[in-house]
């Protein structure tokens, strides 16, 4: 079918991202996400590596809206506190100054849903 995006998991550090429920877990512990913040982290994790210019991501994320520079801030603050150790000291989402975010984990992708029960190795 056209249009319809595969379901996918993505494994970065002990975390689970799953796309077929919009969830983030760690190990069998659902991490709460707002719809938008998990969009801005599967945009990060699906395009780990790259630089990823602020305005790109307020375009993925917010289609067609005027929205100031300080909500993604804020958000990519909040993602952090969620997935970092020290989020004043990030190690998954690099901030590049004045551009934007680049993801640096390593993600291994996953056809379709991930049990609760496997625990990552990390």
């Amino acid at each position: 079918m056209a249009g319809v995006e595969k379901r996918q998991s993505y494994i970065f550090g002990s975390f689970v991202l799953e796309t077929s429920s919009a969830s983030l877990r760690r190990g069998d512990k659902h991490i709460p996400l707002t719809p938008k913040r998990y969009e801005i982290l599967l945009f990060l994790v699906k395009n780990a590596g790259q630089l990823l210019l602020k305005e790109e991501i307020i375009e993925q994320v917010w289609p067609g809206q005027f929205i100031e520079e300080g909500n993604l801030t804020n958000s990519i603050y909040a993602i952090r506190r969620l997935i970092e150790d020290n989020p004043r000291h990030p190690q998954m989402i690099q901030t590049v100054s004045g551009r934007g975010y680049r993801f640096q984990a390593d993600v291994q992708v996953v056809d379709g849903s991930i049990p609760e029960t496997v625990k990552s190795t990390d």
